[in-house]
This record gives C-alpha cells, sequence and structure tokens, in this order.
C-alpha cells in the first residue's frame, strides 16, 4: 500500500470535538482550542490531506489491519510519522473503533503537543520507570479516542521499551481496546521503533516523499520484519 498524504493546516472555522461522555466534560474543556492545526481530522471535514486519510484507513481496513496493534516507523526523523498516527487515531475513532494512542517515542515525543496536552504531565515513560499497571490515560479529547502521552524523556527510553512492563501493558491494551497505534521513534537511529513493531504486531511505515531514501525505507522494511513484524503499508508524506 502506498499513499500520498500533503499536510496542510486546519482553516478557521473548523468545529470543536464533541465529547461523548458527558462526566468527561470537565477534563475535555482542559483541551479545548488547544488542537494543533495539523489535526485536520478533528471533525469530519471534506477534502484535501483529510480525505487522503481516510483512504489510509480504508486500505489499512481492507488489509486487515483496522484492529489490533499498529506501530508508525519512519527511516528518520521529520518524516510526518507523529502528525500521521494522529489523524489516523482519530479518522478510526469516527468510526466508534476504539482506538488508544500511545506515544512511544521517549526521545523526542510529539502527539501530547498536538492534542494540547503537553507539559509536566506523567506518561509511558514514568509509567515504566515505576513498573506501574494502569497508565495516566487522557481521555476525552475525541469520541471513542485515549491518548497516553510519552511523559519526560528519561535516560534509558530503551530499556524502557524492552521492559517485561511494556510486554504486559500492550497486551492489555490489546485486550482493552480494538485498535492500537502506536508512535514510535526514527527507525534507523534507534532499536526503539523495532521492539514497538514487535509487540504491535504491524507496521506503517512513513517516507517523506522529497528526502526519503528508497534504500532506507527498504532497510526498515526488512528490519522490522525480522522483528517478526508484518509492514501493512508505505505512506510517501508531503508538506504544503
Amino acid at each position: 500500500m502506498t499513499e500520498v498524504l500533503e499536510f496542510e493546516p486546519r482553516g478557521r472555522g473548523w468545529g470543536e470535538v464533541q465529547d461523548f461522555a458527558r462526566d468527561e466534560d470537565a477534563q475535555r474543556s482542559e483541551f479545548a482550542g488547544r488542537f494543533s492545526p495539523l489535526l485536520g481530522m478533528v471533525d469530519r471535514h471534506v477534502g484535501g490531506a483529510a480525505e487522503t486519510i481516510r483512504s489510509i484507513r480504508a486500505a489499512l481496513m481492507s488489509a486487515g489491519f483496522g484492529r489490533g496493534g499498529l506501530a508508525l516507523a519512519a527511516p528518520r526523523g521529520g518524516q510526518g510519522t507523529t502528525v500521521l498516527a494522529a489523524n489516523l487515531a482519530l479518522a478510526f475513532a469516527q468510526l466508534e473503533v476504539k482506538t488508544l494512542l500511545v506515544d512511544a517515542n521517549l526521545r523526542r515525543p510529539g502527539l501530547g503537543a498536538l492534542f494540547g496536552v503537553a507539559g509536566p504531565r506523567a506518561g509511558l515513560a514514568e509509567c515504566l520507570a515505576r513498573r506501574e499497571a494502569e497508565p495516566p490515560l487522557v481521555r476525552g479529547l475525541a469520541p471513542h479516542l485515549a491518548l497516553l502521552p510519552a511523559g519526560a524523556p528519561p535516560s534509558n527510553p530503551q530499556d524502557l521499551i524492552a521492559s517485561v512492563t511494556f510486554a504486559g501493558l500492550t497486551a492489555r491494551w490489546a485486550e482493552a481496546f480494538d485498535l492500537v497505534i502506536y508512535d514510535s521513534p526514527p527507525a534507523l537511529e534507534s532499536a526503539d521503533a523495532a521492539l514497538i513493531a514487535a509487540r504491535a504486531g504491524a507496521a506503517l511505515i512513513t517516507a517523506r516523499l522529497d528526502s526519503a531514501r528508497y534504500d532506507e525505507v527498504r532497510r526498515v522494511g526488512d528490519d522490522l520484519r525480522g522483528h517478526g513484524c508484518v509492514i501493512a503499508g508505505v505512506v510517501g508524506a508531503g508538506f504544503a
């Protein structure tokens, strides 16, 4: 599967997220108005990048990747992985798929900033360091969507990702959610992405059209397959 995605900021006048549980109204109000303009799937906008996201969603579903775990990985940084992960999570949630979006990029996290939850907030890193079984999920951002921010970047990210605690969490998330999407660090800069993809079971590779090299994308695919991960496809990302 190969798709070309052009990222364009949302224009003014886009609607706010409508929550799905009355008791989460207070939590949602904390984030209302803080969403990044790159979250083009916040509402049900038609056209442009939103339609491309939907086509990627449809391709994943038809290939059997609309349930279970899916890690997003890229050869290098700046390939659009985080933005695609966030928009895909929103797109699946809009189909009433119970979705968890995990920021597993403990080296340079970005999902919290996209959703307006960045700051001194405990996340995956703190949960793994403390060997906690109940991570601090953020709910109320959008219907059927939960977010686990990365937390503060730790000094030993690979040790935490390779831990028994992370393995246990991924197994429990697979039972509690229909779909778990993981944002991963650049695959050629550390082994984190391969470890994350192995736990997810499937991976979607992102590659920026104006800078990615074919040999690096192929190398990432070969490496992830070597860790027992199925490659769902490659998305070529462009930036408008």
